[in-house]
């Protein structure tokens, strides 16, 4: 069943969409292998689909991507960390930049944080910060909602989660589990079952 954007991020989505609808429209048609493939492997792997768009979001799924901290590939991965999930970098080799492996340890890292957050819009918050900055984020705020603890992550965090949310109402023209908070995603599974009851 239908899922709708939320209302506090509509504004954003509309002009974020606006902005960006060309480069978009040109991803969507030379990447849709690409998306098709992440997607494919994170259901596998027990993870919302859309979650594969995060990629975009770090680097428009181009591997030879690079960041000035040193973060590399589609996934924009530092080395300790990709490491960490078992990828190979060092002098010779770096599967940062290899398309399959890299998600791979992508879809391991967001189960990890997700084992930590329950709650997709946390994780791709986390993903982009790091778990500690939203620990301290859902400390001072005194809320585990993403529209609440927001503004006490960093700007660049803020944005990443929204231009996360409007990019999957793009390629889907819909929200889906990963695009849901917590709380958002209990009502609408609560919903689904009572629909089904009647």
């Amino acid at each position: 069943s239908f899922i709708p954007l939320q209302p506090v991020m509509e504004q954003y989505a509309k002009d974020y969409l606006k902005e960006n609808g060309y480069t978009l429209d040109k991803l969507k048609k030379r990447k849709a292998d690409k998306i098709k493939a992440i997607q494919h492997l994170f259901e596998k792997n027990g993870l919302p689909p859309g979650l594969g768009y995060v990629a975009i979001v770090e680097s428009e799924l181009e591997s030879k991507c690079t960041s000035g901290p040193g973060a590399a590939g589609i996934w924009q991965l530092m080395p300790e960390t990709a490491q960490r999930l078992g990828l190979q970098v060092d002098g010779t080799t770096d599967q940062r930049r290899h398309f399959l492996k890299s998600s791979a340890a992508a879809a391991r890292h967001f189960k990890d944080l997700y084992e930590d957050l329950d709650d997709w819009l946390l994780v791709v918050a986390a993903y982009n910060c790091g778990i500690g900055n939203v620990f301290k984020a859902i400390k001072l705020s005194g809320s585990r909602d993403f529209c609440k603890l927001q503004r006490y992550l960093p700007k660049e965090t803020r944005n990443h989660v929204k231009r996360f949310i409007s990019l999957h109402y793009y390629f889907e023209q819909q929200g889906s589990l990963a695009t849901l908070t917590k709380q958002e995603r209990l009502d609408y599974v609560a919903s689904l079952v009572a629909n089904n009851q009647s």
